[in-house]
């Protein structure tokens, strides 16, 4: 059971803050609370690992009636990732009917990141497989078991590495499907079939570039300013959107002390818990690839890409992506959609056009569901 749903910081954490979306010329207020929520316990894993989590509803449209969307970001990313494109869906409400709006947007944060590593860094330690993917689906399962989303029609959102924790948070709510719909944006999914195929030495190759990446990156730094101006000169984030850029800044490094004794800047997530240690989450991809083969006959489940191969560090290989639209093993999304001119950080790149895309998805998803019960 989930212990714990009482807002995390003091009050003056949940005030109101005031957006504006160039591309809808409406101003829409966002509230904000964070939560933190126990992790149930699985046999071989870490226990009393605690999973934060933000809330955000908006005040200036009638929502009680509308869909709340449960949100997981990328790898090596954090909960306040989605926020940027929040506030265009926020923003759009207020040109939809009531029963499209959003209740509310729960967006979930990984044991082993941000917020959420902070809390549970001393019982993960240097422990690659303390907190790998199914701990986090098995965290926001257990949380969508609990009353305080009783009743709400649920969607589910996630970005890359993400959706591999949503579609495990529906292997975890077996018997019960919590969603009506779910959007998932470039899913780092693979099946075991692909995995064992000849392509496999392609795929250790890829993880061992992006482990030596991880393990070769620069962690520290004297000041968040230090950090800024450092990584704004990197690749990737050098292509991503000032308000992404500036929410990693602020949300996914911490002022920490090192082994010296040193205080100095971190990130959020080591390496060991990002990059470094994807692999030990492998058959966890092919367990999420089943869940989503198995839900599209029942819900809609959509397929979001991006176009471009030369942008955004895109780490989706033509075999996977072949791979995720395979209708020969079953995968009949209902639809696949394409944001052009960006690779797999889409989000990150481009969050006004995902957002754009979102919306639309989510108006689908509710249509599909009023003519489901007609």
């Amino acid at each position: 059971m989930t212990k714990s749903l009482s807002p995390a910081l003091p009050p003056s954490a949940s005030s109101l803050a005031l957006f504006y979306c160039s591309d809808v010329p409406a101003l829409s207020e966002m509230n904000v609370e964070t939560f933190v929520l126990d992790t149930p316990n699985l046999r071989g894993r870490v226990q009393g690992l605690k999973m934060t989590a933000n809330r955000y509803t908006n005040s200036r449209c009638e929502t009680q009636g509308g869909i709340t969307v449960v949100a997981c970001h990328g790898l090596s990313q954090h909960k306040e990732q989605w926020e940027p494109i929040l506030q265009v869906l926020f923003s759009m409400d207020a040109y939809k009917p009531p029963q499209n709006h959003i209740r509310e947007f729960w967006s979930f944060e990984w044991q082993s990141h941000g917020e959420s590593y902070v809390l549970n860094k001393d019982l993960i330690g240097n422990d690659e497989t303390a907190a790998l993917i199914n701990v986090w689906g098995a965290g926001i399962a257990e949380f969508i078991r609990s009353a305080h989303v009783d009743g709400h029609r649920l969607v589910g959102l996630a970005f890359s590495a993400g959706c591999v924790g949503l579609l495990l948070s529906v292997k975890y709510s077996i018997p019960n499907l919590p969603y009506i719909g779910i959007i998932l944006l470039e899913p780092s999914l693979i099946d075991a079939d692909t995995w064992y195929s000849k392509n496999q030495p392609m795929f250790k190759t890829m993880f061992a570039f992006m482990k030596k990446g991880a393990d070769a990156r620069r962690d520290s730094w004297s000041s968040k300013e230090e950090a800024a101006k450092y990584l704004k000169k990197t690749i990737p984030c050098s292509l991503w959107d000032d308000r992404i850029f500036n929410l990693y800044i602020e949300h996914a490094l911490y002022k920490t002390t090192n082994k010296e004794g040193k205080v100095h800047i971190q990130r959020k997530c080591p390496a060991d818990q990002s990059e470094g240690g994807w692999y030990n989450n492998m058959e966890y991809f092919w367990q999420a690839i089943e869940q989503s083969d198995r839900i599209q006959r029942i819900i809609p489940v959509y397929l979001v890409l991006g176009t471009a191969n030369n942008k955004g560090g895109d780490v989706m290989l033509p075999a996977i992506r072949d791979m995720l639209l395979d209708k020969k093993k079953g995968r009949t999304y209902a639809s696949v959609s394409y944001i052009p001119n960006v690779g797999h950080q889409l989000m990150q790149i481009n969050p006004d056009e995902v957002a754009t895309k979102v919306s639309q998805l989510l108006d689908e998803i509710v249509s599909n569901k009023i003519r489901a019960n007609l």
